[in-house]
């Protein structure tokens, strides 16, 4: 018995996170924040899915370093987000709290979704065999 759904399942989580960028405007700009803050901390998550998904397509067509891409691939994504806070830390120190509740926010909701959204039996596990 197979669903048709209205979105792929591959396409969900970036089309789930570009919503919550869009949310993430519209409450900073009803709280009296500035949107491009909160747009900004939402859409660290969104780059954060972009590079997950690309180390784990590299490390599934990597054998031999498929442990070094998934922890080169994390490390990637710590700096990304370290080095954005950073940036917005002396640029725009007054925003910094707006674009941390929105990457907090978006963050949370991405990681309920990985947690509930997505059936074991539709992951693709291929078989690796010892050397």
């Amino acid at each position: 018995m197979s669903k048709k759904s209205f979105v792929r399942a591959s396409y969900a989580a970036p089309v789930l996170l570009g919503a919550l960028v869009v949310v993430s405007c519209i409450v900073a700009l009803a709280l009296g924040r500035a949107p491009w803050a909160a747009a900004i901390g939402s859409a660290l998550v969104l780059a954060y899915w972009g590079l997950e998904v690309l180390a784990w397509r590299v490390a599934q067509t990597r054998d031999d370093a498929a442990v070094g891409v998934a922890l080169g691939g994390s490390a990637l994504r710590f700096i990304l987000i370290v080095g954005v806070f950073v940036l917005i830390g002396v640029l725009a120190r007054s925003q910094f709290g707006t674009a941390a509740a929105s990457f907090l926010v978006a963050y949370t909701v991405y990681a309920v979704f990985r947690l509930v959204g997505r059936h074991p039996s539709e992951t693709s596990v291929r078989p690796v065999e010892a050397p």
